[in-house]
């Protein structure tokens, strides 16, 4: 804790000490800065933080008759350092040590009595005017002994330093949430409504509707297109080597009978989409209709996959049929493009899942623009 008259002084030439109030202010700080470090070190006696006490007394009136004794013309710096007088360490036995075990004296005032150290603290050496010079009481502080700072006396009037703003970051991040609002925007108006219509079209069956007659009119006939007739275009059905078809009439209405080979799955038959059709439905997000029944009493399981090439595809579209004739209805976005010359577009047919070859009555397919 040695040292208060430099830091005192170093407060004063920083601060400004040039009036007596602005002198008084600083010289009260370090009254304040001094019983905060004795407050934390719990390792002094009363008697050695009352002899701290009266050191910094002591260096405060040294200072202050030096502001005295020059002269005053304009403002004057702060005198030179000058060595603190001796101040002996407190002895008295006979006094006691007041209720608050601090003593204030005033400026050039003897302290008042203070405790008589402990009996076991060695006595503090005497000044030896022969030698011209005093050591201090070797008063130990094993933890804690921290010096004194100039930012401990500080005046209380000093004014805090400003956070320093940073705008960089507040715009860094309103561009990080514009890019992400646009690029949400972009991704909505481009994909989102095709990614909706895509998902119209599951793998599990979608329900049929049941006619009685043979005629099926789900809506407004006129927005519908016919894509396969089977007294029509017979020709357009592409068996290979995965199964048969044959045409058959029943009534007034005709349909061919698709049957894939018995066997692993896979055997497809393929249905030519005309050219025509499909041209109308680019870039939009098409229905297809299938008006299809089973020629037995127990239910089975078919799949349909979408083949056009270039103006995409609809992956497998699994239906159970019965021998009750329904439409079978899905959705597929038909890319904004048309088939290269020489290409066709095919719907192709596994007419039965389970591999065992059960057949499939096929009365039409028709095409409408979804919406």
């Amino acid at each position: 804790m040695a040292g208060f008259e430099d830091l005192i002084r170093g407060a004063l030439q920083k601060h400004g000490g040039h009036t007596p109030e602005s002198r008084a202010a600083i010289y009260q700080s370090s009254r304040q800065a001094l019983e905060r470090m004795l407050s934390q070190n719990q390792k002094l006696d009363l008697a050695a933080q009352t002899y701290q006490r009266q050191r910094l007394e002591m260096a405060i009136a040294d200072i202050e008759a030096g502001y005295k004794a020059a002269p005053q013309v304009g403002f004057p710096d702060p005198p030179p350092n000058q060595p603190s007088p001796y101040v002996a360490p407190p002895h008295d036995s006979h006094q006691q040590q007041p209720a608050s075990g601090r003593v204030e004296p005033g400026f050039g005032a003897e302290p008042a009595s203070v405790q008589q150290p402990h009996p076991s603290m060695p006595a503090a050496p005497q000044p030896n005017p022969a030698e011209g010079h005093y050591e201090e009481p070797g008063y130990e502080e094993e933890e804690d002994d921290r010096p004194a700072r100039l930012e401990d006396f500080q005046t209380d009037f000093e004014s805090k330093p400003r956070r320093e703003s940073k705008p960089y970051a507040k715009l860094l991040l309103w561009t990080i949430i514009l890019v992400g609002v646009g690029v949400s925007i972009w991704w909505a108006i481009n994909f989102g409504p095709a990614f909706v219509q895509q998902q119209l079209g599951g793998s599990v069956p979608n329900p049929g509707q049941t006619i009685s007659s043979g005629s099926f009119n789900p809506g407004n006939e006129d927005d519908w297109t016919t894509a396969f007739a089977p007294a029509d275009d017979l020709a357009n059905v592409q068996t290979g080597n995965s199964g048969t078809a044959d045409l058959f009439r029943n009534g007034n209405q005709s349909f061919v009978r698709l049957a894939s080979n018995p066997g692993s799955s896979g055997n497809t038959l393929k249905i030519k989409i005309p050219r025509g059709v499909l041209l109308p439905l680019k870039g939009e997000a098409a229905t297809i209709e299938i008006l299809v029944k089973n020629t037995n009493e127990t239910p089975h399981q078919f799949a349909i996959f979408c083949e056009f090439g270039a103006m995409g595809d609809c992956g497998r579209k699994r239906f159970t049929v019965s021998n009750k004739l329904e439409a079978q209805i899905f959705d597929v976005i038909i890319n904004n493009t048309v088939l290269p010359a020489g290409e066709d577009a095919f719907l192709s047919f596994d007419t039965d899942l389970g591999g065992e070859g059960r057949q499939l009555d096929l009365y039409s397919i028709r095409v409408r623009i979804n919406g």
